[in-house]
């Protein structure tokens, strides 16, 4: 299928990987743009971007989509390529765009002392040629780069180097060792995770702190609730979080001009909904639970696998992050205006206003529905009413809330219709002061990551085999 055909109408269902000089592309930009594609355009890479090919083109869609006013994406740090490609094609055909159409510079300054492209720009490469043949898509391509170089697929030593190889039995035997299910770190394992931390020197690109912090931080962190007191672990923490909180204080303020963010707790409505369709849900119950941190919606997460083992199952967990400053009444106030009202001044009076009454006691445990905008929420407070006063030490601390959380939350998914999904989500999270005796009332608004990374978890309930 050709551009010099994009009237025809197939060209809704697939694209195409060309060479272009620069007049021919101009002239299949109009035609493109004319037929509804949204079309793409990446700046010139230099050395610095090798091997993010990847990324490079992910977030020049992403900007593109943007402008069209297209919803954000629901996905998280570690959805697959294909998940990617498709989230963007789904929402751009939203804002009435046929396809996405993805214009590169020269590729030559990303080329190597080996004299070609990277495994992983090679890789990018052969995906994104792979998905023009099933998918709305077209990435063209310089036509000075037909000759650069480039890897193909990895082969199998033995194939590569033409060796018979003898069967070790031992090699292919399937593991009997039992599946880790538990969210409890083992401190013994605790310097491979400072390791990881120390290593991290300078800017990280978003994917890269999200995955350090799921990754190293958080089981570093439940690592020291155990009883780790190495002064290593707790250096490498608070390393850690210094960087977190400046980074993310000036990164907020950025991202209210350059609209580049992470996902945040005011994309829980499009993430729930795109997570509906995928399983064919029909319909979709929101919980709030306020100040539901990240670790804690761990920790409920292993109650809930265990309680509604055959009732429902976990469809995905979703890094959320709060908006600044990270209390409840903002939150509120970005899941009904959206994301532009992250560039609107923030009106104190307001703010308190939006702040509803915590319950306390046993009306703490009870789920209460209320209006953001157009939508009706659960919200529960458990969770938050605890927050105000001194309690057990962090660990025990923590799986009391937990638990504290799961018995409402059992309660409605017993009465929730089959194939409904349930969307459990922190608004914001809190620091615990530790002391002899166990933990003091929690300190929370500000921007370290036990503040401001929060969970999702979308349940599928009913009809589970």
């Amino acid at each position: 299928m050709s551009l010099a055909n994009v009237s025809d109408p197939r060209w809704q269902q697939i694209g195409e990987v060309r060479f272009l000089g620069a007049s021919s592309r101009v002239r299949l930009r109009s035609a493109a743009e004319s037929s509804g594609w949204l079309m793409v355009n990446v700046p010139p890479l230099g050395p610095g971007a090798r091997g993010q090919l990847t990324t490079l083109i992910e977030e020049a869609v992403e900007t593109a989509l943007q402008r069209r006013g297209a919803p954000p994406s629901g996905l998280n740090v570690h959805a697959e390529s294909t998940q990617i490609i498709e989230d963007q094609l789904y929402r751009a055909q939203r804002v009435g765009a046929h396809g996405i159409a993805v214009a590169l510079e020269s590729l030559s300054g990303l080329i190597g002392a080996q004299g070609a492209l990277g495994d992983d720009d090679s890789a990018c490469l052969r995906f994104y040629s792979s998905a023009a043949s099933r998918y709305p898509f077209a990435l063209w391509l310089s036509s000075t780069d037909v000759s650069l170089r480039a890897y193909g697929p990895p082969l199998a030593l033995q194939d590569l180097l033409g060796a018979k190889a003898e069967l070790d039995t031992r090699t292919i035997l399937p593991s009997t060792a039992p599946a880790l299910t538990s969210t409890v770190t083992s401190p013994k394992d605790w310097r491979h995770y400072a390791k990881l931390i120390d290593d991290a020197h300078g800017p990280k690109p978003l994917s890269a702190v999200e995955k350090l912090f799921e990754q190293a931080y958080t089981p570093l962190a439940e690592a020291v609730r155990q009883g780790e007191n190495d002064r290593r672990a707790r250096q490498s923490l608070l390393q850690f979080a210094e960087a977190f909180e400046k980074s993310y204080k000036e990164a907020f303020i950025a991202a209210k001009v350059t609209h580049k963010r992470p996902t945040m707790v005011l994309d829980i409505p499009g993430i729930a909904s795109r997570i509906g369709r995928l399983h064919g849900t029909r319909g979709i119950t929101l919980v709030l639970v306020d100040g539901m941190r990240y670790d804690v919606g761990l920790r409920l997460e292993h109650v809930l696998q265990e309680e509604l083992r055959g009732t429902a199952v976990l469809a995905e967990r979703v890094l959320l992050w709060s908006a600044l400053p990270a209390v409840t009444a903002v939150q509120l106030r970005l899941l009904e205006r959206g994301v532009q009202a992250l560039s609107e001044p923030l009106d104190s009076q307001e703010l308190r206003e939006a702040e509803l009454p915590i319950g306390r006691g046993r009306t703490a445990s009870i789920l209460r529905r209320i209006r953001v905008g157009g939508r009706e929420l659960h919200k529960l407070d458990v969770i938050q009413a605890d927050l105000t006063t001194s309690g057990l030490p962090e660990a025990q601390r923590l799986d009391a809330l937990a638990r504290a959380v799961a018995f409402p939350l059992l309660q409605l998914t017993s009465q929730l219709p089959a194939q409904t999904l349930l969307f459990i989500f922190g608004d914001h999270g809190f620091v615990l002061p530790s002391h002899e005796k166990g933990t003091g009332p929690a300190m929370a608004a500000g921007a370290r990551p036990e503040e401001v990374l929060v969970a999702g978890q979308a349940w599928v309930v009913g009809s589970v085999h």
